[in-house]
């Protein structure tokens, strides 16, 4: 009963949108150039998003190759989010600038430990001019 009901909003929802494309001057059956609209229904039977947050740690915790789009893409279908194509583009922005965060942080990270080992090694000595070389190894021969 419920999935017919749902099939009974899907339906209505796909005579809105024909609806709004005439308003609009767009070709309903287009796939592209359409206007983006949300038609949203109230749910039939409410989602415990406490318990849906808890199987998607428990299955991400256990099986960590799952955090691919079609997962992600599923997850927030059932978390009731409509514009999933710009929440997978903020999300892989997000990654991007963690990545150069750490990347940063990692960097810094090996300049402190580089200048840390070279701070307690003993200054070495400034090369001595060639001609002055010489001239030492040569008392030191004769002697």
């Amino acid at each position: 009963m419920l999935k017919q009901f749902e099939s009974y909003q899907a339906q209505w929802a796909d005579a809105w949108r024909d609806v709004f494309a005439w308003v609009l001057d767009e070709d309903p059956n287009a796939e592209e150039g359409r206007t983006p609209i949300d038609i949203d229904y109230p749910y039939m039977v409410q989602k415990d998003l406490n318990i849906l947050a808890q199987a998607i740690a428990a299955f991400t915790s256990a099986f960590p190759e799952l955090k691919v789009e079609p997962v992600i893409t599923l997850i927030l279908t059932s978390l009731g989010i409509n514009n999933i194509d710009e929440v997978l583009d903020m999300i892989e922005l997000k990654r991007q600038e963690n990545a150069q965060k750490d990347q940063l942080q990692s960097q810094q990270q090996h300049d402190q430990a580089m200048a840390l080992a070279t701070a307690n090694q003993p200054p070495t000595p400034a090369p001595k001019p060639l001609a002055e070389a010489i001239d030492e190894l040569t008392r030191a021969l004769e002697s």
